[in-house]
């Protein structure tokens, strides 16, 4: 396997990261098929994926796959899932977030509907992964 995910559902997940606290610094990747393809072509997101706190299983397909080749059941935590369950159910008013992408609209929407008080935001150019000074920002 070109990368090990950790064995957590989005209920179990969700548990982990309202306990995670915010005295510590880790995020959370959730590799697709794409992202595999990538860690197998790419030292630098390699990198990445090896430098995050927890790895969950974003795919069906992926985890089916890595049933019949592997014999590896894995349970499925989508990103997208994972993010709308810690708005809802986990983050607090008053939490710190920083939101990586989107607009200034969306950030908006956030901040009104979940009451955020400490909600930063940076938009990053297009293709910023290229430019090491965009990166180091």
């Amino acid at each position: 396997m070109i990368c090990a995910f950790d064995n957590y559902d989005l209920a179990s997940f969700a548990r982990v990261a309202a306990e995670f606290g915010q005295q510590q610094y880790g995020y959370v990747v959730t590799p697709n098929t794409d992202h595999l393809i990538r860690l197998h072509d790419d030292g630098r997101f390699r990198d990445l994926y090896a430098a995050a706190r927890y790895v969950l299983l974003d795919s069906q397909f992926l985890a089916r796959v890595l049933r019949f080749t592997d014999g590896v059941r894995l349970p499925v935590c989508t990103g997208s899932d994972l993010t709308a369950k810690l708005f809802s159910d986990v983050i607090a008013s008053n939490d710190s977030i920083v939101l990586i992408g989107g607009s200034e609209e969306q950030k908006a929407k956030l901040v009104q509907r979940y009451i955020l008080r400490n909600l930063a935001h940076y938009s990053p150019p297009m293709g910023f992964i290229r430019y090491p000074e965009q990166v180091e920002i």
